[in-house]
């Protein structure tokens, strides 16, 4: 298991949780598995600009814990499916694809955190993984039981075909 995991680089998503979710959620763990990847939850502290370290401690301390929803995986089309199979579990568990509405399938995609990786890709893909890098973010409550959701998926073939249809559909 250790080298299997040694294997697995780190993509950035741009999904975070609202503060404090995963301490308020018995049920939400900070790791869950799939076939040949990994979703985690690190711990997202923002930018407070203009604020001193003991105020940023505060306002952490008061508000919670923010986390950031991280994609580990053996490549970067292994983390892109699994960045769809976490858009269509958003939509199961929406109801409809909320951020299609506004941003078409942008908001699902993994941005390799390793520079080398990055760097190797086409200049047009790597400039529009950077653009969306610097440009986007979701910060909503759910994202653990999104990613229960696409574990699940991931481990059934007829409830991922299922899910990616509906997600297509709508």
């Amino acid at each position: 298991m250790k080298s299997e995991q040694a294997k697995l680089r780190p993509y950035w998503t741009g999904l975070r949780s609202t503060n404090g979710e995963l301490q308020e959620d018995p049920h939400a763990s900070q790791l869950y598995r799939g076939p040949g990847w990994e979703i985690r939850f690190v711990p997202y502290e923002a930018e407070y600009r203009g604020l001193s370290a003991r105020q940023r401690r505060n306002l952490v301390a008061h508000a919670g814990v923010k986390h950031e929803l991280q994609i580990l995986a053996r490549s970067l089309t292994s983390a892109a499916y699994v960045a769809t199979l976490l858009y269509a579990a958003r939509s199961l568990v929406e109801g409809i694809p909320v951020e299609r509405i506004l941003l078409g399938w942008e908001p699902y995609q993994a941005v390799p955190l390793d520079r080398t990786e990055l760097e190797s890709l086409p200049p047009q893909q790597r400039e529009a993984l950077e653009a969306h890098r610097n440009s986007f973010h979701i910060e909503t409550s759910g994202f653990f039981d999104t990613a229960q959701i696409a574990c699940r998926l991931a481990h059934r073939r007829s409830l991922r075909n299922a899910a990616l249809k509906l997600l297509l559909s709508t």
